[in-house]
């Protein structure tokens, strides 16, 4: 990995060795390398918010930042005796229901005894339908007679098929209430399961929201947890994203932990423009994990873009405004055209020629 910061502190001691002086300087030819300055925040490779599904207080807090949790363990319980009531209750009315479909309930047995009456009447009728018409064919009764019998019997078994009818809409309509109360059953059992919040995947816990005690409202969030792993989230100005590639070396210093350079490599670059941060989101893995791992500390870094070979460059505290140098022999300010700045160098693309001779001030 090419390190800019190595890299300025070797020049620096050859081109004050050059020149003799911390006043004077001359432009010098020197391979540099080009870098593109990003700010960032570190972060989890992935990460959710474990929030909480259902109100009340929260009456068990089983982790703190920092800890490794598994998937579908248990974090934290939410005191909601209303839900566990709710579950109770819908499976009683479930249990009922269940009840009501079996041919031992009390309005299917009373539908029963019903339809064993009709069957009966019905054959005591279709005996004396059958008596009254051999009675009829003797003219031993009369028409209205035999007509009589034979509508009592229509009427006998006209009920039967509505009372047979009538069981078979009970039943349905049992059955149908069953079915409405087991889900009403399943949907209760599962509100009351959501007092329990237990983590959807594995992964550490970053940020605790809430503590024991908390009353908190559905949708609040208890913590925040995410993968171990972190990554680089780097904010780029819009003028150098057209150098930007997959691939290319970062070097990076967090904020909290300047002393220590990680190397890096860009994975991804985004697409759009992000609107909140005002820049192009560049992402970079470590090439090693870091020690300091705190999810949202700052980041400073360099991305390697290239390398320019017998640079003629000058120290850039000697570059004034309006990109102009002092002249020492001819006593003038020349204006310059500017390359690459970084680190402390300036190439210098015309207005100045090596040997010619630069002072930071005025004499």
């Amino acid at each position: 990995m090419k390190n800019a910061y190595l890299l300025a502190t070797m020049a620096a001691s050859v081109l004050a060795s050059c020149t003799g002086t911390v006043n004077e300087a001359k432009p010098q030819r020197r391979d540099i390398l080009e870098w593109v300055f990003a700010s960032g925040t570190l972060q989890a490779e992935t990460q959710y918010n474990l929030t909480a599904q259902t109100e009340g207080y929260l009456v068990a807090v089983n982790f703190k930042e920092g800890d490794i949790v598994g998937k579908n363990e248990v974090l934290a319980i939410v005191g909601n005796d209303e839900n566990l009531i709710n579950a109770q209750g819908a499976e009683e009315l479930h249990q009922m229901a269940t009840q009501n479909t079996r041919t031992s309930s009390p309005a299917l047995q009373e539908m029963e005894a019903k339809i064993d009456a009709a069957t009966a009447k019905l054959e005591q009728d279709t005996r004396q339908s059958e008596r009254f018409a051999r009675l009829h064919q003797s003219n031993s009764i009369s028409t209205a007679e035999y007509e009589g019998a034979q509508l009592t019997l229509a009427n006998s078994r006209s009920n039967l098929t509505a009372l047979k009818k009538q069981y078979e809409q009970l039943r349905f309509s049992a059955r149908q209430s069953e079915m409405a109360q087991r889900y009403a059953a399943r949907v209760s059992l599962m509100l009351s399961g959501q007092n329990k919040l237990a983590a959807p995947a594995a992964g550490k816990v970053y940020i605790r929201n809430k503590q024991l005690g908390d009353y908190v409202s559905k949708g609040d969030i208890i913590a925040t947890i995410g993968s171990p792993e972190v990554y680089a989230r780097l904010n780029v100005d819009e003028s150098g994203m057209p150098k930007l590639k997959v691939g290319q070396e970062v070097v990076l210093r967090v904020g909290a932990d300047k002393d220590i350079v990680y190397d890096a490599t860009i994975a991804q670059i985004s697409p759009a423009f992000d609107e909140v941060s005002r820049s192009f989101i560049v992402k970079a893995h470590f090439n090693h994990a870091p020690t300091f791992h705190i999810m949202g500390s700052q980041l400073e870094a360099n991305i390697f873009i290239g390398e320019i070979k017998a640079a003629l460059v000058i120290p850039s505290d000697y570059l004034r405004y309006g990109n102009k140098v002092w002249l020492k022999d001819e006593q003038r300010l020349a204006t310059i055209k500017p390359g690459i700045i970084n680190n402390g160098w300036v190439q210098i693309l015309s207005g100045l020629q090596a040997g010619q001779t630069i002072v930071k001030e005025d004499p």
